[in-house]
């Protein structure tokens, strides 16, 4: 529901609909991926970036605690296109990318995270991680308008 009211352009209603999936306890699935993503979505539209950065933050600060493995790619991927079509190599190259751009931002270099983020979307434009990362790190450099157009851009169908 979230998805369609933030393709409708009702961000309030949208914003309700993703929390009420967030507040069923012990979500760790793509459900509760995607409530985050279009609520994160839904609070830059009405204005709220700093919420929004709050929301996105665990998920970023857990992602930067463990590293994202090439293994696990398949699995990351599960919500992107499949046009993605990457090799081994740069499925590496992705992982390692994020996982670099984790640690600029727990070093606080939040223009480094930026440029690493980008760099690991450009080899795979629909990577979740590296989209919800890209997120984080403009709103965190006080960027909303920008995360709102990536988020709108990247848009994940329900």
């Amino acid at each position: 529901r979230a998805f369609v009211h933030l393709e409708l352009g009702d961000p309030v209603v949208a914003l309700a609909a993703a929390r009420e999936v967030l507040r069923r306890e012990g979500r760790r699935d793509r459900a509760a991926f995607l409530a985050q993503t279009y609520a994160a979505e839904a609070l830059c539209a009405l204005g709220r970036a700093r919420e929004a950065a709050e929301l996105l933050a665990p998920a970023t600060e857990q992602l930067a605690a463990q590293a994202v493995s090439p293994h696990d790619m398949p699995l990351l991927n599960g919500l992107a296109s499949p046009e993605d079509g990457l090799g081994p190599r740069d499925v590496g190259r992705v992982a390692l990318l994020v996982n670099r751009a984790m640690v600029a931002v727990m070093q606080g270099s939040l223009d480094g995270a930026r440029q690493l983020l980008v760099r690991a979307l450009g080899l795979s434009p629909c990577h979740p991680h590296a989209l919800r990362s890209l997120v984080y790190v403009m709103l965190r450099q006080g960027r909303p308008i920008e995360a709102l157009a990536v988020l709108k851009a990247a848009r994940f169908p329900a």
